[in-house]
């Protein structure tokens, strides 16, 4: 089995260990809103009518980023699957392109 992790594998692919913590984090929250906006794609795109009515009153309350994952892992067989999905992508993308340079 392999002990790197995929953070660890994208961290030395895009050489963050070189940037400064500042940018290290930036790089990190820009990343994890990434992966959080094309999981949310994904999801939605599962959802049948009644729960995407749903969906839309409960975002019309301004949840915070927490709330709306437990929400969607609540109600929408696969969520949690989906952004499993979008990291694994996320990540094959990443090392591709680094990897072929």
């Amino acid at each position: 089995m392999e002990s790197t992790t995929d953070l660890e594998r994208i961290i030395t692919a895009l050489n963050m260990e070189e940037l400064a913590p500042e940018e290290q984090q930036d790089l990190m929250l820009e990343l994890n809103s990434l992966v959080f906006r094309s999981a949310l794609t994904r999801i939605v795109e599962q959802m049948d009518e009644a729960t995407r009515t749903q969906f839309t009153a409960f975002v019309d309350t301004n949840p915070i980023q927490e709330q709306l994952a437990a929400f969607l892992i609540e109600t929408v067989p696969g969520a949690d699957k989906a952004v499993e999905d979008t990291v694994a992508e996320l990540t094959s993308d990443i090392l591709s392109v680094t990897e072929n340079k």
